[in-house]
């Protein structure tokens, strides 16, 4: 006899696997220990990444991923890793679960909205976890450096409008190039965040 189990769609959270994580929100020293899906006023100091994992279980795996993939493109966001394993048995006797790990990244903004919508595709909510991991010494130390290169780029670029040889346009052309491509690697790590 074959047992039916419900499927299972976990959503994970970061240190793990990053689930659903938006960046940019700021949070006063008063919300500090609110879980991330309480309404709180939120002030200018700090950084912080909102992380949820979410256990679904829900009816069709197929629809539910579905269904995921579009609630993250409503949101701005994206499913950045899927995992997914399906019961291949020839044995009616034994039945393993289908199950899906889905990482989506959302922006913060979205986060309870995107949470909430994921809750209601599933025949139920077996587990959810939130936590907030604060970013702001990390955000402010890219900030600075991103200000910094900037700063050396604009210098570079003036000794190239006075470069006369071309050996010596060469030689600052390659501190310009180098520098375009740290800011541009800065400016990418604070997208990210």
């Amino acid at each position: 006899m074959r047992m039916a189990f419900p499927k299972r769609l976990v959503l994970l959270s970061a240190a793990a696997l990053i689930l659903l994580a938006g960046c940019g929100s700021e949070m006063s020293d008063d919300s500090a220990g609110v879980p991330p899906g309480d309404s709180q006023a939120v002030g200018d100091d700090r950084k912080v990444v909102r992380v949820a994992e979410v256990d679904l279980a829900i009816e069709d795996l197929d629809t539910a991923l579905g269904e995921i993939r579009a609630i993250a493109g409503d949101a701005d966001g994206f499913v950045s890793e899927s995992d997914i394993v399906i019961d291949n048995s020839d044995d009616p006797q034994v039945a393993r679960p289908e199950r899906a790990i889905v990482t989506i990244r959302v922006p913060v903004s979205e986060y309870d909205a995107v949470l909430e919508r994921l809750r209601g595709i599933a025949a139920g909510v077996d587990s959810e976890r939130s936590s907030v991991v604060e970013v702001t010494e990390q955000y402010t130390d890219l900030q600075a450096r991103l200000n910094n290169l900037k700063a050396a780029e604009t210098g570079y670029l003036d000794l190239l409008a006075k470069a006369a040889t071309i050996d010596e346009i060469l030689r600052v052309q390659e501190f310009v190039n180098t520098t375009r491509g740290e800011i541009e690697q800065a400016q990418g790590q604070l997208n990210v965040l």
